[in-house]
């Protein structure tokens, strides 16, 4: 039996999207288009730039300040996190990751 090719990429990205969910990508991303062009799989990691602090803190603007899409925050040890910033890194699930 012989199948279309534009049969079988359809399965094979119904397939690669149910394992993407699985795995915990949102499935109204990936099925947006019938032909993802592009899965991204790698986390979007800032680190903020508190060089010029005597103490590091980290603030409301400063979070609202990234760009979307923002997954994991990489700050110096010792930060003080303000509760405007606790308030957006909670609403925007973002991971805050301490330089070693």
């Amino acid at each position: 039996m012989k199948i279309e090719l534009e049969k079988l990429i359809e399965i094979v990205t119904r397939e690669v999207i149910k394992e993407l969910v699985k795995l915990g990508y949102n499935a109204e991303d990936l099925l947006a288009s019938d032909y993802p062009k592009e899965i991204k799989t790698a986390k979007k990691i800032v680190e903020i730039d508190m060089s010029g602090f005597v103490t590091p803190v980290l603030t409301e603007g400063q979070m609202e300040a990234l760009e979307k899409g923002v997954e994991d925050i990489l700050i110096p040890p010792q930060t003080i996190v303000t509760q405007g910033a606790k308030r957006l890194i909670k609403q925007y699930k973002i991971k805050l990751i301490y330089k070693s």
